[in-house]
């Protein structure tokens, strides 16, 4: 089954290739999207909403500077098609198969659909007559090669600064943005150190919430945190560097990796992860957030100026990590007999908890005995 559009005010070069096959570049003037249904089954990365970081400062440039479009989308629009035809007055009759449609540039496509202005230009490439079997891999490999992370982004603007204050030497262990030669990105970083947070007003530590918002750490929440990263540097940087520590030591302990890394073949739960471009070994972010969580929720105190500091009994890392690591020892008794996989057992409310009161336990056994004077005589 075929279907045909009209794309009008476009330009474009076209070139034949070995095989047979076309390509067709050029530009496309940004008010002819505005309405036009263009089928998008090739592309790998559906459009996710409008709340999608990337959408919005597409949004955000059509309508405060749409002659910049073209340049801050590079990359534009990608069509596979059947054909493409020049009605001779500037418009093209593009026709697609089942299987034709945007392979790349979704996102771009619905910006302009909703927000095209006559002054914003976008480059279009119809690819025409690519072989059938060859679709999915020429669509995967284009969104591969996509424009920056948000993360890499966001760093060259400087949004992660107060984190790189915070941890001091310890800033080259993250990865800040794409090609970093860290080991643990800074979505992963700040949803450690986000355990910690404390409301402003009561001073109290709701540490289910936090453990919530740091699992789904993703742009939004790092989109929250860089918004209040005033609120997180001056509560929380006297801890920062400590955090950074013992969430690395949870990550990367190899007596955990040993011990979880059977239960893929035995219940089918997979704890293991790599990080970094040295691919280094560790465990599941999930995991170490609920450890880390543990010692949140027993080991730190806010003052009366809300900065958050350590409990005399975990003042040293020797202390976190003694802590940690019996911890680990109840939270791998746990996952081990939960059925699911370790995504869904980690989100477990009932998990969670059981977590924390093993915390509470423990921070008593460890406690400091008093001790008892003896009157001599």
């Amino acid at each position: 089954m075929t279907n045909s559009v009209v794309l009008r005010n476009a330009k474009f070069v076209e070139t034949t290739f070995s095989d047979g096959s076309k390509q067709m570049v050029g530009t496309v003037r940004g008010d002819s999207f505005v309405g036009l249904e263009l089928p998008t089954k090739p592309n790998p990365r559906q459009f996710i909403g409008e709340a999608n970081l990337n959408y919005k400062e597409m949004v955000k440039t059509l309508i405060s500077e749409p002659e910049m479009f073209a340049r801050k989308n590079s990359s534009g629009i990608t069509i596979f098609a059947s054909s493409c035809d020049s009605n001779g007055d500037g418009s093209f009759t593009i026709t697609f198969g089942d299987e034709d449609g945007i392979a790349n540039g979704g996102h771009t496509y619905h910006a302009l659909k909703a927000h095209g202005r006559d002054v914003s230009q976008v480059k279009v490439t119809i690819e025409i007559g690519i072989n059938r079997a060859n679709i999915g891999k020429v669509a995967e490999a284009l969104n591969l090669n996509k424009r920056l992370q948000v993360y890499s982004l966001k760093n060259k603007e400087g949004a992660f600064d107060w984190h790189k204050n915070c941890i001091e030497e310890k800033a080259a262990d993250v990865i800040y943005h794409e090609g970093d030669s860290g080991t643990v990105e800074i979505k992963e970083e700040v949803a450690f150190l986000n355990l910690f947070k404390h409301d402003g007003e009561t001073k109290k530590i709701d540490i289910l919430l936090n453990i919530e918002q740091s699992e789904h750490a993703n742009v939004s929440f790092l989109n929250r945190v860089n918004a209040s990263s005033t609120f997180f540097e001056n509560t929380l940087k006297w801890i920062a560097k400590d955090v950074h520590e013992i969430a690395s030591y949870a990550l990367f302990n190899e007596e955990f990796v040993i011990q979880l890394k059977p239960l893929k073949s035995s219940v089918g739960q997979n704890w293991i992860k790599k990080r970094g471009a040295e691919k280094k070994t560790g465990i599941l972010k999930g995991i170490g957030l609920l450890l880390v969580a543990g010692l949140a929720s027993v080991g730190v105190e806010v003052n009366r100026n809300g900065v958050v500091k350590w409990k005399q009994q975990y003042a040293t890392y020797e202390q976190r990590k003694l802590f940690v690591d019996e911890l680990f020892k109840k939270v791998f008794d746990i996952v081990s007999v939960e059925d699911g996989n370790a995504s869904d057992i980690i989100r477990k409310d009932s998990v969670r908890k059981r977590v924390l009161k093993h915390s509470r336990l423990i921070h008593a056994q460890l406690a400091p005995r008093p001790v008892v004077k003896r009157r001599v005589g």
